[in-house]
């Protein structure tokens, strides 16, 4: 409940409802907004469900958003970035050494995948921005010129 864009093992883009709205209030962004409830692992399954194999309210918080981005952009720089092709999927880029973005003729969406590369999750400049000015929690910002 610290944090507004939990880290969890299987790398889902959940946040709270200060930091969708946030995202929201930048632009549109095409996706599934998925609520899901999560519960505190560091407490004995005994106390974290009710007799009748419920959460109990104090172990699980409710208000989070799994957000599933439904398309992707294609602005992967081909001829200016340097990368392996994908050994499994040759229409993808593999090991990324250097990563290039185009510029896109409406802007850059508050968050989006790459055709190319649909493992990453990005964000704008303008997103950050406004997501460091509220203070959300829980994000590992990195520049692209920083990439790999």
């Amino acid at each position: 409940k610290k944090f507004d864009f939990p880290y969890n093992s299987v790398h889902w883009p959940i946040m709270s409802p200060k930091m969708l709205s946030v995202l929201k209030s930048i632009g549109d962004f095409p996706c599934l907004e998925i609520p899901i409830t999560i519960l505190d692992d560091t407490v004995p399954s005994l106390k974290l469900f009710n007799n009748l194999g419920e959460p109990n309210k104090e172990y699980a918080f409710e208000h989070y958003t799994a957000i599933q981005l439904i398309s992707y952009l294609d602005a992967f720089d081909w001829e200016r970035s340097v990368y392996q092709r994908s050994k499994y999927t040759p229409t993808l880029a593999g090991q990324i050494t250097k990563l290039v973005l185009k510029a896109v003729p409406d802007g850059f969406p508050p968050i989006f995948r790459l055709s190319a590369y649909p493992t990453l999750l990005f964000i704008s400049s303008e997103a950050r921005v406004a997501l460091e000015k509220i203070g959300i929690t829980g994000v590992s910002y990195r520049a692209i010129s920083d990439y790999p």
